[in-house]
Formats: structure tokens, sequence, C-alpha cells
């Protein structure tokens, strides 16, 4: 059996241009389809890649001159599949970040006007925040101050220090907070009058820890927003190439009878 009696063709295009793509000859196929269909060169060329890439995804076993380069291993379905995921994260981890600084700001400009009462240290010590990142071990600490305090006759415990994140760094560094927050030492809290498990020792805006999250946060929704509008660019110019197939002339001329 030859190699055109192997060939396969789509039944909604003529076999000769398909058979110029077999054979790797594109310009002749751009060539063809611009005295068949009346198309400029680049729109001819536009199809012709169009073709090819249906014939590549149709018969994957085909002569590798389906395209002009290599062929993708991924279908352009599975492209968009992969291209709107990561929009999807990028999305999902922006809006985290801007409801952590967000979150920073509101809540932090409402503690300063909290009222304050006395407490006690129970404990400060070293917390892990993270660890090993792709074979790296890069774990980081920040300290964890626990305290007691009472309003109006019942105790309440807490380990907010601020709104924000907190400063991470070596065990030693978190460790030596101990130093600073003794156990058994009266400290300031700042409590929320309506609900005084929401507490605090270090009221207001911290400023470069919120807004820190919140900047980030807004720069990888606006590039989730920039990517997403690309993604749907390119499938409605994709769409109209397709509308000026071959395939899409028959399409078209079915509906209108």
């Amino acid at each position: 059996m030859t190699d055109t009696q192997k060939r396969q063709y789509l039944g909604d295009l003529p076999r000769d241009i398909q058979d110029l793509i077999y054979e790797g000859q594109h310009e002749q196929a751009t060539q063809l389809l611009m005295k068949q269909k009346g198309l400029q060169k680049m729109q001819a060329a536009m199809e012709a890649g169009r073709i090819a890439m249906r014939m590549s995804e149709a018969f994957p076993e085909t002569s590798p001159g389906l395209s002009p380069g290599a062929k993708s291993k991924l279908t352009s379905t599975q492209k968009y599949i992969i291209a709107w995921a990561f929009v999807t994260l990028f999305a999902a981890t922006g809006c985290t970040a801007v409801y952590y600084g967000g979150r920073g700001i509101i809540m932090g400009a409402a503690s300063s006007k909290w009222p304050s009462v006395k407490g006690t240290i129970k404990k400060c010590e070293p917390i892990r925040s993270s660890s090993n990142e792709k074979n790296r071990h890069s774990t980081v600490y920040h300290a964890r101050v626990i305290y007691e305090f009472t309003v109006d006759g019942k105790t309440f415990t807490g380990d907010q220090y601020s709104y924000g994140e907190p400063t991470q760094g070596s065990y030693s560094s978190a460790d030596s907070a101990k130093k600073q927050f003794p156990q058994g030492t009266g400290i300031k809290v700042h409590y929320d009058p309506a609900d005084p498990r929401e507490s605090v020792l270090e009221a207001g805006i911290i400023w470069s820890k919120s807004l820190g999250w919140l900047v980030v946060g807004l720069i990888l929704v606006g590039l989730a927003s920039l990517v997403a509008c690309a993604i749907v660019a390119v499938a409605k110019d994709e769409r109209e190439a397709a509308e000026q197939s071959p395939a899409g002339d028959v399409l078209k001329a079915a509906s209108e009878e």
C-alpha cells in the first residue's frame, strides 16, 4: 500500500489541499486556497494552518508533514483548558491576597478605636510557618504570643499580635521574642467591645504588611484578567477564521437552507 493510499482525509475539505499539506507543501496549499476561495494571502495561510491542525488532531498517526513545524502533542481544547487553569490559579491567589490585605486594613482601622485592658502574657513560642519547597530547605518561624485578659468578669485568651502578616525569620529570632514578652508580665490588650474574643496587642493598620498584600493581589487579578481577555480574543479570531473556511461555508449554506 502506498503512502497516498494510507492517507486519511477530512470529508468537508478538498483532497487536493489536504494532499499538499500531507506532503509538507504549505506554500502551495496557501496559493490553492487563494485561488479556490478568493482569500488574501494572510487569510489563506491561516486557513492552511487551521486545516493542518485539524488533520493533525484527527489523524495523529499520519505523516509528519501535517504541520510546518513539529506537531504539538496538545490539542487546542487541551491548551485552552491549561490556559484557563492558570488564569483561575492567578485569580484565586490574587483574590486571597486582596482579602488578607483588605482585612488587615479594615480590621486594623477598627482596632485603633477599640478599648484596651491590661492583660497577662501566658506564653511566647516560635511557630513554624512553612518548610521545604522544591527540594530547598526554607523553614521559617514567627513568634506566637498567647495572652489572657478579663472583660466584665469573663476571661478571654488571644494570640493575635497585629492585623498583618507576622514577621518571619529564623528559629533563633522568633525564640528571642521570649525576652520581649516574658511569661507572667502585664501587657496592653485591645479588644472588640462587641466581641471580646477578637483582640490584638498592636492596634492600628500595619501598612507595610496589609498594603503589600493588597498591591500584590491586585496585580495578580489584573494579570489574570489580561490573560483571560487574550484567550477570549484568540478564540474569537479562530472562530471567525473557521467561519471563512470551506467547512464554515458548508455550515452556513446548510443553515440558510
